[in-house]
């Protein structure tokens, strides 16, 4: 059957909470990185939204062989993406670089320095839908000898909606900023 069409067909209205895209920086940055170490630097989040996007940028992450690093982002609850695993040989740094799950390229397809937006290693998508707040924490290993780097700068840029309140139904009697499903 078409959408809408048979016995299965319903039409409902439904409101989500409003939009909020924010960047938080981390604080505790910078951070030396040193031969077969892990180094983590975290971001506190106060605001508590739902998931939609979230995008980890690299401001300045200098390392005298990428290709040693084992980088990843945690979500409060301890769901790890892997942003870069051993990506970039004996190439150096990250610098401003985007880690974005709607990139063009993936990390595995760039070249030291990484600059501009790159698909990560894992998946960022399996953090939609979880909650903004709580403490988050970039870990960076350093997973051989003789090279040895500084997390100087990086920041998280998360969008979500907040839940909706009894304020924002006030318009429902007039139609506006409704979202209609018909299936």
């Amino acid at each position: 059957n078409s959408c809408g069409i048979g016995p299965w067909a319903a039409t409902s209205a439904f409101r989500t909470g409003p939009l909020v895209c924010n960047t938080y920086v981390s604080t505790d940055v910078p951070k030396a990185i040193p031969d077969n170490t892990t180094v983590n630097s975290i971001v506190t989040i106060p605001d508590a939204f739902t998931i939609t996007d979230v995008n980890v940028y690299l401001d300045q992450l200098t390392h005298t062989f990428d290709g040693d690093l084992l980088i990843s982002i945690l979500h409060p609850d301890t769901t790890a993406v892997v942003l870069s695993n051993s990506r970039g040989g004996s190439g150096d740094n990250f610098t401003n670089t985007i880690f974005n799950q709607e990139a063009a390229t993936p990390i595995a397809s760039g070249v030291a320095p990484f600059t501009g937006s790159f698909i990560p290693d894992g998946n960022l998508a399996s953090l939609y839908g979880k909650t903004s707040s709580g403490t988050w924490t970039l870990r960076v290993a350093d997973q051989a000898s003789l090279d040895t780097g500084t997390l100087q700068a990086w920041r998280l840029n998360i969008c979500g909606t907040t839940m909706a309140t009894s304020a924002d139904y006030s318009d429902l009697a007039s139609g506006y900023g409704i979202a209609w499903h018909t299936g």
